[in-house]
């Protein structure tokens, strides 16, 4: 208002939009490579959905399942957006860390030898730390590092050595 009593009102209608909320699951955030792992939004509010892995793809699918096909820590991300224009991020507590898969080896101090010999046979598996073994020797189990087996029965005997990490 001006001396003379005059005054000029401007005046808008705003929209405050409602805006999304990013909100997912997962399980399984620790495995060895190739590491499936099965993502699924239920995301209030939104008209959108895209996720980011961390390892270089991403998905726009509600309910989704992602390989990490390479050892390494991994941040999925889940951005929640609606059609007006607002977003919600959600960046997962726990990261996702994909092992690398145990390699079985071993040698054996001999390949031939008298019924009643022993064998020595002694794992080359890496990593070294940290495996579980089962040996399987002329139909025999052991779950020792480096077994020696004395075998009584003459023939051809198999061997085959399963490696385990604590990953699974």
């Amino acid at each position: 208002t001006n001396s003379e009593g005059c005054q000029d009102t401007a005046s808008a209608i705003i929209t405050a939009n409602v805006s999304p909320v990013a909100q997912a699951g997962f399980i399984d955030t620790s495995g060895c490579v190739p590491h499936v792992i099965s993502f699924s939004s239920n995301s209030l509010f939104a008209d959108g959905i895209f996720w980011d892995f961390g390892d270089g793809d991403t998905s726009t699918a509600i309910n989704v399942q992602h390989t990490y096909a390479l050892p390494g820590t991994y941040q999925p991300v889940l951005i929640a957006t609606s059609n007006s224009g607002c977003s919600d991020t959600l960046i997962f507590s726990a990261p996702v860390e994909v092992h690398p898969n145990p390699v079985a080896a071993f040698n054996v101090n001999q390949t031939s030898a008298c019924s009643g010999s022993q064998f020595l046979f002694s794992s080359q598996s890496s990593p070294a730390a940290g495996l579980t073994y089962q040996w399987n020797i002329a139909g025999n189990n052991y779950t020792t590092t480096n077994p020696a087996v004395a075998l009584m029965v003459p023939g051809f005997h198999n061997v085959s050595l399963i490696v385990t990490n604590p990953f699974g």
